[in-house]
């Protein structure tokens, strides 16, 4: 790490601290090195971008798919991951075995993983989009909800694609109706909904564009959550997302609900919620809504 004032530090200081990183010892080779695709715990699946890609066809998801195996497809989560990871691994191993080009260009140790996060690879868990093109989320397909529900997630946590400034939820339109009244004694998981945690982009009038904004997501042994944080403008958040009926939810005028506002004298109707709305791929609206407005407007699904 470079620990000189900024004034001080050359180019030449940069390009030798990030050959360094990836040398025998070095932080990012380390990182790599431990590092996973993706990964299961309590109910949840949690990758780095996505399963599905917009709504292109369900049948180019990642899910299931492993790069040296392309003519396979697992239908169990938990041995996709083993296999997914254990192909990485493969690779990176391959990289620090062979880092750079032969002379004839033919070949270069963990080329295939480099190839698997460029943006136009199909079935990525890296390039992985769970937003339409004009930046507003979508769904899972039924057939992806279905096998999740049957490897028992309730639900996928992503990032990689700044979504506003906060988490945002995609609940799934079969889940929407009863958020809160499923029995939780019952030991059938139903696959719930996806929560996308980027939120670098939170305050593009910030000098690092996140300004004051940051939020916690807490996922509990059980699989509840918990999402709780501070948006740009010092408003909190606060809120449970298995137990809270709008969260996650499309409104008919075509914004979404993304938070649930602190405020410790409202109550009941008088609850006020963050909602959200994104054209063009990149230009959030955003309003506060009582629960009384909530119901005016109306449910989509």
């Amino acid at each position: 790490m470079l620990r000189q004032d900024v004034a001080d530090v050359t180019n030449e200081n940069v390009v030798k601290s990030y050959v360094e990183s990836v040398m025998e010892g070095g932080a990012l080779r380390e990182f790599l090195l431990h590092g996973s695709l993706a990964f299961v715990a309590h109910q949840t699946l949690f990758v780095h971008g996505g399963i599905i890609d917009g709504d292109n066809d369900a049948s180019l998801s990642a899910l299931g798919r492993v790069p040296d195996e392309p003519s396979k497809h697992f239908d169990s989560v938990l041995e996709w991951v083993d296999a997914l990871n254990a192909w990485y691994r493969g690779q990176v191993r391959e990289w620090i075995e062979h880092p750079t080009w032969r002379e004839d260009h033919s070949f270069r140790g963990g080329n295939e993983l480099l190839q698997y996060v460029l943006p136009d690879y199909t079935g990525s868990v890296v390039m992985g989009r769970h937003l339409l093109a004009s930046g507003m989320p979508i769904p899972l397909p039924d057939a992806i909800a279905s096998q999740l529900s049957e490897n028992g997630i309730r639900r996928v946590i992503i990032g990689h694609t700044p979504h506003g400034n906060c988490p945002t939820v995609i609940k799934q339109p079969d889940q929407q109706h009863d958020t809160c009244a499923r029995d939780r004694s019952n030991d059938t998981v139903i696959f719930q909904d996806v929560v996308m945690c980027d939120t670098s982009y939170s305050d593009v009038r910030a000098p690092d564009n996140r300004g004051g904004a940051a939020s916690e997501v807490v996922v509990e042994p059980s699989g509840r959550v918990r999402v709780n944080g501070v948006l740009e403008n010092s408003h909190c958040i606060k809120y449970n997302l298995d137990e809270d009926p709008w969260i996650g939810r499309w409104l008919r005028d075509g914004t979404m609900v993304k938070a649930r506002l602190v405020n410790e004298d409202a109550s009941g109707e008088e609850e006020s919620y963050l909602v959200f709305r994104v054209e063009n791929g990149y230009s959030y609206s955003y309003f506060h809504h009582t629960v009384t407005k909530l119901q005016e407007i109306g449910l989509k699904y």
